[in-house]
């Protein structure tokens, strides 16, 4: 339950008003992290 809740929270991170976090780690500075894919969405 709670990794599934963690999983769309994930899912829904460049989605909405509060973005800045998810687009800082978005950049190739960082590696993308904020776009590698979830193990427990697929």
């Amino acid at each position: 339950e709670c990794a599934e809740l963690m999983g769309e929270i994930h899912q829904n991170a460049g989605v909405g008003k509060l973005t800045s976090v998810y687009r800082k780690y978005s950049i190739s500075k960082y590696d993308c992290v904020a776009k590698l894919m979830n193990p427990l969405l697929q």
